[in-house]
């Protein structure tokens, strides 16, 4: 497929995306922002990174796997980097089932070398959510390399983690640069691309629920956020037959939408464009498999 590799900032790489010139939404009245620089979906995307490290000032790079991952990608990016003449430090979860709790939060700390300058993280959910509250607390560039297209927390600035047993969200945040290399997202597990499709069925329901808590709780909305979160939302619908044969542009455009359904959550200021009432269902049930084994 052909590359697609776009800046999220708005015009000459500026702090803030605007929907409209002049960046005041003239729908909401609100300056429409995201954290992350830049988007990067194209096949072999990987063999870019020393270009990106390099491009952010980087000297000395952190990556960040685990048992499952690492073996796919992880190991890669290292020989890819340390080819390109950049050294590495690495972390890799020996669980094969990792949890973001306290635990795995005080095992990547504990391992973190201090003279990385940019961290490179390989993974999806968990991995990403960790790994931004290391980019957030230690205060370095930030690459998450996904592993598959399957949630929509990539450009969150916030981290989902388990504490006292109890899932919570934390402020963390958002990846300086989001990377997805199809080759490896196309390989990926059948069920994670569906449930990634999944995940933007869900803004059938989220969008509503933001706009009905307006109409009856005036809570904040805004109609350009809500139309941009169905127009991502409906060219992954198109692309669903694709994705049921792993056609790569069909899987890099769920990936695209997964990553923009999670800036308009940035844009908003909240959760609303892209999680309603079915997340806590999901929340419940990853507590319950925590404390009775039953995932």
């Amino acid at each position: 497929m052909s590359a697609l590799h776009y800046t999220v900032r708005g015009i000459a790489m500026n702090t803030t995306y605007q929907f409209v010139p002049g960046g005041i939404c003239p729908v909401c009245g609100k300056l429409h922002t995201s954290a992350v620089k830049e988007t990067y979906i194209k096949a072999g995307a990987i063999d870019d990174l020393p270009a990106l490290v390099k491009k952010y000032g980087a000297t000395r790079a952190f990556v960040i796997a685990d048992v499952n991952t690492y073996p796919i990608g992880g190991e890669r990016i290292v020989k890819v980097l340390e080819a390109a003449g950049i050294p590495t430090a690495k972390h890799v979860f020996p669980d094969r089932r990792l949890e973001p709790d306290e635990r795995a939060v005080g095992s990547l700390f504990m391992h973190f070398d201090a003279k990385c300058d940019i961290i490179i993280a390989f993974g999806s959910g968990v991995i990403n959510d960790l790994s931004k509250l290391l980019a957030a607390l230690t205060n370095r560039t930030y690459i998450i390399v996904a592993s598959a297209a399957y949630m929509d927390g990539y450009a969150s600035g916030n981290s989902s983690v388990v504490r006292d047993g109890v899932k919570v969200t934390l402020n963390s945040k958002s990846p300086d640069v989001i990377m997805g290399d199809t080759d490896v997202l196309k390989a990926a597990p059948a069920h994670m691309a569906k449930a990634g499709l999944g995940d933007m069925l869900a803004k059938y329901v989220s969008v509503c629920e933001w706009r009905i808590s307006h109409l009856i709780n005036g809570e904040y909305y805004c109609e350009d956020v809500a139309a941009y979160t169905r127009g991502v939302r409906e060219a992954c619908v198109a692309a669903a037959p694709g994705v049921a044969t792993r056609d790569a542009d069909a899987i890099a455009t769920v990936f695209k939408g997964l990553v923009d359904a999670g800036m308009a959550m940035d844009y908003a200021g909240c959760s609303r464009p892209g999680g309603g009432g079915e997340h806590y269902f999901s929340h419940l049930w990853d507590m319950r498999g925590l404390e009775f084994g039953t995932h």
